[in-house]
């Protein structure tokens, strides 16, 4: 494994990060740079997903164009291509490049020939972050197709990093909080995605979607996008996403329609302790039947009940619970259910 200067590992070093009281902005900016000082890229893409759906909810670019989002994401979400973004979590490991995938023939790939082949870009490197099952973001790193393809030296060294990557940014999710709702934020789209108005109220929730160092982009943020291609795609349009201010932010996209023409809006709004329930619980990285222990808990049920809805027994459900109890930092049920309603 490559090492910094002082001897610890790269992989250690990103750990740390999740550990730290760093915001999502400054975790993935120093992940990225941790990344970018090993792997010679001329451009890349950085998207933080939802865990449950695998739906983007924040990117950060660089060497690429603003103006490319929509079509991306329309591209990702609805048409057949090589090493898409939502196959990758399942793949070992969750990491590949475009020109391993066509077997050097990179027109064969959609978003190359639409996209990126046009911008003078060959090879692409894509990781996901994955942790614990579950896939709390990717990474895209591109290159110039006058430079070489991304060797398996490369390729290995950024899916090793990719476990550590996903910590940082789960860490970051287990001091997200959730807020008073009332504020909204509406955006109205024509077909082609083209902006028809915007809510008075909407510049400071759409703002917080985006990383700080994107926030002065003209275009719409990438959650907004994934809402409206997975609307598109026969999926719910409906994503929860975490804000650079640390709160929870829920995005909604739905059909609209009027003058013969099919409009899009699009809510963005704070998320209520149920809509960002699963997130929390995912971000302390319970097994699968924990979660359901953590679940009937926050819906009131008794160790009893719990136990005869699982098939278990009372002793069982206890002893999932007080591992629940270690992994959330809490010693109570109602402590269990006062922290996730704060979204601590």
């Amino acid at each position: 494994m490559v090492s910094l200067a002082n001897g610890t590992s790269l992989a250690a070093h990103i750990d740390r990060l999740g550990n730290a009281e760093a915001d999502l902005d400054e975790v993935s900016r120093r992940a990225l740079d941790t990344v970018l000082a090993h792997v010679p890229t001329d451009a890349w893409c950085w998207n933080t997903t939802d865990p449950a759906s695998l739906m983007i909810t924040g990117s950060a670019i660089d060497g690429l164009p603003e103006s490319m989002a929509a079509e991306f994401f329309r591209i990702e979400l609805t048409e057949p291509d090589f090493l898409k973004l939502v196959d990758l979590p399942a793949r070992t490991p969750p990491a590949g490049t475009l020109w391993n995938e066509t077997g050097g023939d990179l027109a064969a790939s959609t978003r190359w020939r639409c996209i990126f082949g046009p911008l003078g870009l060959g090879d692409e490197l894509r990781t996901a972050f994955v942790a614990g099952g579950l896939c709390w973001g990717y990474l895209s790193l591109h290159r110039k197709q006058e430079a070489p393809p991304f060797n398996p030296r490369e390729i290995e060294l950024v899916a090793a990093l990719g476990p550590s990557i996903a910590r940082a940014i789960r860490g970051v999710h287990m001091r997200s909080a959730v807020e008073e709702r009332g504020r909204r934020a509406v955006v109205l789209l024509a077909g082609d995605r083209t902006v028809l108005a915007v809510s008075e109220e909407a510049e400071e929730l759409l703002a917080d979607l985006e990383p700080a160092a994107a926030r002065d982009r003209s275009d719409l943020p990438a959650a907004v996008y994934a809402a409206v291609g997975h609307l598109e795609a026969g999926g719910s349009g409906e994503v929860t996403a975490l804000g650079a201010s640390g709160a929870w932010l829920r995005v909604r996209a739905s059909r609209l329609a009027g003058e013969g023409a099919a409009w899009t809006a699009v809510t963005v709004e704070p998320a209520s302790s149920l809509e960002a329930r699963h997130h929390i619980l995912a971000a302390w990285s319970l097994t699968r039947r924990e979660a359901e222990v953590a679940e009937m808990v926050l819906r009131g049920l008794s160790t009893r009940r719990i136990a005869a809805e699982l098939y278990i027994s009372p002793h069982t459900v206890q002893q999932h619970l007080k591992s629940v109890f270690e992994k959330s930092g809490v010693r109570s049920r109602r402590d269990l259910i006062a922290r996730v309603n704060s979204g601590a």
